[in-house]
């Protein structure tokens, strides 16, 4: 039953326009046409939306755990690239010497990894100059990563430095003396 519309109707804080009188509420109603009594959820509604939350959880960790897996698997090839390329400048500045060498270990190894790098070598058509190859591994339970950089190389015995500027005075230079000239 609908109420009865009231004497008067109530103006809206703007000016002159009435409030219709179909935006009222029915009397047992609420604006989404429900009861009053029945304001929650019921108990079967939450066991349902608990079921499809747990559901599209079971779907969602294991794509999590690739993720991080992928991510970790990413991070030891940048590092072991990282380890290739510095034993590599270590070759061509002549800190390490341009011979073959075998799963060595690396001085800056954490305790809990065991990276090892290799040095092969090729020799080119020209004296001193070699196609150096190094390759780093790690090899644990968890994870094998390997990665390998290549690169023609001057032997650094070979470089030489610029040549010796000959002297005003027409001596020679030896070991930063100048001698005879005359």
């Amino acid at each position: 039953m609908i109420p009865p519309t009231p004497k008067h109707v109530a103006k809206a804080w703007w000016d002159g326009f009435p409030i219709r009188p179909d935006f009222r509420r029915i009397e047992n109603k609420s604006c989404y046409g429900l009861s009053k009594a029945r304001r929650g959820l019921t108990l079967m509604e939450v066991i349902v939306a608990m079921a499809i939350f747990l559901l599209s959880l079971a779907g969602i960790v294991p794509l999590v755990k690739i993720g991080l897996d992928r991510s970790l698997e990413i991070h030891l090839q940048a590092t072991a690239l990282q380890k290739c390329q510095s034993k590599l400048a270590g070759v061509i500045a002549g800190s390490e010497a341009i011979a073959a060498q075998t799963d060595v270990p690396f001085t800056d190894n954490n305790p809990d990894e065991d990276w090892r790098w290799s040095l092969d070598l090729g020799q080119d058509d020209i004296d001193g100059v070699w196609t150096v190859t190094i390759r780093v591994r790690l090899q644990s339970d968890d994870h094998k990563v390997e990665v390998a950089l290549s690169q023609i190389v001057l032997d650094p015995t070979v470089r030489g430095g610029p040549p010796a500027a000959p002297s005003a005075t027409g001596g020679t230079t030896t070991g930063g003396t100048t001698t005879g000239g005359g």
